[in-house]
């Protein structure tokens, strides 16, 4: 369904139908994040990476790792730069194993 520039036009609903995906995020500076993206009904990840006019992605129940010290620590919610994201995934305890001690930056 395509809508006029007009917002008022848009289905009030839209908003409300959410899908949420959990996912690996690989930062500059060997930072990993593991959370939950949360979409728009039918939305791919990509999608949301590529909307210019949101210059950071919104992730919930992260655990945010320097892969360098080992060090970890769990949030709630993070606002991720999409500016200084390397690679971004869906979670599977398979990329997640695969990632382990991969070094991402100099």
């Amino acid at each position: 369904m395509v809508y006029p520039e007009n917002e008022t036009n848009r289905d009030p609903n839209l908003w409300k139908q959410k899908d949420h995906r959990d996912v690996v995020v690989i930062l500059r500076d060997n930072v990993r994040l593991r959370g939950t993206a949360h979409l728009v009904h039918n939305q791919r990840l990509l999608d949301l990476i590529n909307q210019t006019d949101q210059p950071f992605l919104p992730l919930t129940n992260v655990v945010v790792r320097n892969e360098g010290t080992g060090q970890s620590i769990e949030t709630a919610f993070v606002a991720v730069n999409k500016a200084e994201i390397l690679l971004i995934t869906s979670y599977s305890e398979k990329i997640e194993e695969t990632l382990d001690g991969t070094r991402w930056s100099k």
